[in-house]
C-alpha cells in the first residue's frame, strides 16, 4: 500500500488468505470494498457472516464430490470400458458476490485522485474452471 500507485484489489488464493488480507487491511485503517476490493476462492461457509461479507469463487465442491461418486460407481458396476486412462469431468466455477467486492462508483476514488474525469480500466471477466479427476 505504500507504492507509488497501490493496487485497488486483492484476488487471494483462498478464502482463508482473503481472511487475513481483510485484518490487515482493517488494522491499515482500509475502507472495504470503498477503496479496496477483495475476492477469495473457495467460498467457505464464514465468508458470509464475516464484516464486510467476502465475495468468493465458489468451486462445487459438493458436486465435484457427486461427480466424482457416479463416475467411480460405473466403473465398479462396468459401465465403462476398463482401461488406465483419467475421466476428466470440467465444472464451472461460480462467482459469489457480497459485500467486500462492489463498490458503488469505483471512478469517484480516481476523480477524487487525479482531479480529472479519467476513468479506471476494465478487465476482461475470466471463467475460471474446477476440475474432479478420477484415475485408476
Amino acid at each position: 500500500m505504500n507504492l507509488a500507485q497501490p493496487p485497488d484489489a486483492l484476488f487471494a488464493v483462498e478464502d482463508y488468505t482473503a481472511l487475513g488480507a481483510l485484518q490487515i487491511l482493517k488494522k491499515m485503517q482500509v475502507d472495504v470494498p470503498a477503496d479496496f476490493g477483495l475476492i477469495g476462492f473457495a467460498n467457505e461457509t464464514f465468508g458470509a457472516f464475516i464484516s464486510p461479507a467476502l465475495s468468493s469463487i465458489d468451486q462445487q465442491n459438493i458436486k465435484m464430490g457427486e461427480e466424482a461418486f457416479l463416475l467411480m460407481k460405473n466403473r465398479i458396476e462396468g459401465k465403462r470400458i476398463r482401461t488406465f486412462t483419467s475421466i476428466q469431468k470440467v465444472l464451472p466455477a461460480l462467482p459469489v458476490f457480497r459485500v467486500s467486492s462492489i463498490r458503488t462508483d469505483p471512478e469517484k476514488k480516481e476523480r477524487k485522485k487525479s482531479g480529472n474525469k479519467s476513468s479506471i480500466k476494465k478487465t476482461k471477466n475470466v471463467q475460471s474452471k474446477s476440475t474432479a479427476v478420477l484415475q485408476y
